[in-house]
């Protein structure tokens, strides 16, 4: 039992290093950026764009579809509404490249990446049952020292 309970704590521990190890892209961008002070709709994120660099950001939401129940415990706002999509992946590759910088987003759904100006192919890696982006690929231009919004609503069909 001892010699299991080891095997496991080596097991995470080299986990946690390949994961720290690859969550750096080449150029010292982080990959995955989860912010935990998203910004809100409307709001600029906290990422400042550098003179050199700009920063593309958005938000994530779902559909969620109204209930024709009670409405007793958890499960869809009766009436509908949207809810923000947490830790969706977020691909940015220049237009004509297949360099592809990533971002995630946050607890309400936001994201934020600073990249340098040009014009990117936004993508993203979706889950099963999370719905389809109708907006996506989407192609943005990102401005030196500007901060760029793309959000990207999902659709899962329900209604």
């Amino acid at each position: 039992m001892t010699l299991l309970r080891i095997g496991l704590a080596l097991a995470l521990v080299t986990l946690a290093a390949i994961l720290l190890m690859y969550s750096r892209v080449p150029d010292d961008r982080t990959r995955g950026n989860v912010s935990q002070q998203s910004p809100g709709v409307g709001q600029s994120p906290s990422a400042q764009p550098s003179p050199s660099m700009g920063v593309l950001f958005g938000s994530v939401t779902t559909v969620v579809p109204p209930t024709t129940g009670s409405g007793e415990g958890p499960g869809p706002i009766p009436g509908g509404s949207s809810a923000p999509v947490v830790a969706a992946t977020i691909g940015v590759a220049p237009v004509g490249s297949s360099h592809i910088w990533s971002a995630m987003s946050g607890v309400e759904g936001n994201f934020a990446i600073a990249v340098p100006p040009g014009t990117y192919v936004v993508t993203m890696e979706t889950r099963p049952g999370m719905g389809t982006a109708r907006n996506l690929p989407a192609t943005v231009t990102v401005k030196s020292g500007e901060k760029t919004r793309l959000d990207i609503h999902l659709d899962t069909g329900l209604r």
